[in-house]
């Protein structure tokens, strides 16, 4: 999705946003410039024309300046970098195990009684579409 140009770019500005510290990588380390930003991105469509005019308003600026500009400047474009990045960011083995962070398992939810039940008030009612002729 991103270009490795871009990619190098969102790398220095997520590292900005989010250095490492004791047991936390930063951005670039847990790897949001990989394939987590992929994710982000993914899960969240809308906002990558923001997120890619922001690495473009980037382009030739060094990070902090970058982040300056887009924070005060550019708002809907700060906003897409950061929850972007930050989406990014706790998706991470190493950054929830930093956290302690277990997912909750997905549970099989085969609650076959339940079925049955919805299923008798079709029998009962008989096989009708909304009115539609069948024969």
């Amino acid at each position: 999705m991103l270009d490795p140009t871009a990619r190098d770019r969102l790398a220095i500005l997520a590292d900005v946003l989010i250095p490492g510290s004791g047991a936390f990588p930063s951005a670039s380390a847990a790897g949001v410039p990989a394939d987590l930003i992929d994710r982000a991105l993914g899960f969240r469509p809308d906002l990558v024309p923001a997120f890619t005019r922001a690495l473009d308003l980037a382009d030739g600026l060094d990070a902090e300046a970058a982040l300056d500009l887009i924070s005060t400047a550019h708002i809907a474009e700060f906003e897409a970098l950061s929850t972007l990045v930050s989406g990014a960011y706790l998706q991470s083995p190493q950054v929830q195990q930093a956290l302690s962070y277990r997912p909750a398992p997905r549970q099989a939810n085969d609650d076959i009684d339940s079925y049955v039940d919805m299923l008798e008030v079709v029998v009962d009612r008989g096989f009708d579409i909304h009115g539609a002729d069948l024969s």
